[in-house]
């Protein structure tokens, strides 16, 4: 028992209610907390959600995945386990939902360049029975990471969209639902590669693509390159920000001014929003959110002007691309090595409200590892230190 409580911990789930409601939280059992695996950002989704029920999924240890319904009108909870082996060693092993229009539940879980892993529930809103694991398609299937499921709330669709590959030779490549099939089909072309030149290869690492509310698929990234030196130390290399759309579900992409973009997407004709250059600590896999009108933003962090990396805040605002600083960090780090890492900050989260103010949502040494929300008005953004808040009174580590 010694041993499992070092690695089980309360999982936990807060309920943010808006700025003057303040949240609460619900405790959803022990679950597996040697590492990030249950609270990575790239999670797509950690929580779906339809008019009476909502769902989440986590890995209690290495055989049991356990899958919640909460009921929105009284908070009753359901839970259903699905055994197996989950590699939850490797935090890239995350669980990701999604919901089709039918009401049924999708899950893919436990990859990092694997096989797909992907099943779905056998009656709708309900998650007490499940399929064995399928296939979607049989394409492209066998060197799966970062699976994301993507609603459009205007037609009620659903799509799947993951890398395939590696961390510097992988695509983005995009699978479209049928509900009424149960059926789904690959698109006709990877959306972003980085496999299109030889040995010069690279990969494609976006931020939460969303749709928004009028159906616009929106997908930022910055590319992972090869390592760079600092004198004997290789630095994790990614570059720029980049950004493209789409209003057919992912069947047409765009620049922000409207030009269509052949594809796949590559190095060559992505369309460059913000310029960062090599061996500046700039982070992989973040997030983005839309405001009222239509316009991503975008969190990351990135060194100053004196190397210390520092959270940054992107945006649209309708006619050029901007940019903000959000933290005052002291100390530098390096992103260095492989794998998970262990980094004093972690990735931030955005959230925008109707009357569009940010919030970024992060833990970081300078909140002493708590979970905490900066908020940033319209139309200007500009950080203010008095402008954070804890959300969570404990220290949750390097989660």
């Amino acid at each position: 028992m010694k041993i499992i409580s070092c690695i089980l911990t309360n999982f936990v789930v807060l309920l943010l209610q808006g700025q003057n409601n303040g949240y609460h939280s619900m405790l959803l059992g022990e679950a597996w907390s040697g590492n990030s695996v249950n609270t990575v950002i790239f999670r797509h989704h950690g929580i779906v959600s339809d008019e009476k029920y909502q769902y989440t999924a986590y890995y209690r240890d290495s055989t049991h995945m356990i899958v919640v319904r909460r009921c929105l009108l009284n908070d009753n909870l359901d839970y259903q386990t699905i055994k197996g082996s989950y590699q939850i060693s490797d935090s890239h092993n995350a669980i990701s939902l999604g919901l089709d229009s039918k009401g049924f539940i999708h899950i893919a879980y436990n990859h990092h360049r694997s096989n797909l892993n992907y099943r779905k529930s056998i009656r709708p809103y309900e998650i007490s029975n499940w399929t064995k694991e399928l296939t979607m398609t049989g394409f492209k299937e066998n060197k799966v990471s970062y699976p994301t499921f993507l609603m459009n709330q205007t037609d009620s669709s659903l799509h799947f969209i993951y890398r395939n590959g590696g961390s510097t030779d992988g695509q983005a490549l995009l699978k479209h639902y049928s509900a009424g099939d149960q059926k789904w089909t690959d698109a006709k072309s990877p959306i972003i590669s980085g496999i299109e030149f030889g040995k010069e290869t690279s990969n494609p690492y976006w931020n939460h693509p969303i749709f928004d509310a009028n159906g616009k698929l929106h997908l930022s990234y910055v590319w992972r390159i090869a390592s760079v030196k600092k004198e004997s130390v290789s630095l994790v290399n990614n570059v720029g920000i980049d950004y493209t759309y789409s209003v057919d579900n992912g069947n047409r992409f765009y620049t922000t001014k409207g030009f269509r973009q052949k594809l796949p997407i590559t190095m060559v004709n992505t369309e460059r929003v913000w310029a960062i250059p090599t061996g500046t600590n700039l982070i992989n896999q973040s997030s983005m959110a839309i405001d009222k009108q239509g316009n991503p933003h975008i969190v990351y962090y990135s060194n100053d002007e004196n190397d210390i990396p520092q959270y940054m805040h992107l945006w649209y605002d309708g006619k050029i691309w901007r940019s903000c600083r959000l933290s005052e960090r002291i100390d530098p780090f390096e992103l260095t090595g492989h794998g998970t890492l262990s980094i004093p900050i972690s990735r931030p989260e955005i959230v925008i409200d109707t009357t569009n103010n940010v919030y970024v949502v992060y833990r970081a040494d300078f909140t002493d590892n708590k979970i905490s929300a900066t908020v940033l008005a319209p139309p200007d953004y500009l950080y203010e230190v008095g402008n954070t808040k804890v959300l969570w009174p404990h220290s949750v580590g390097y989660a």
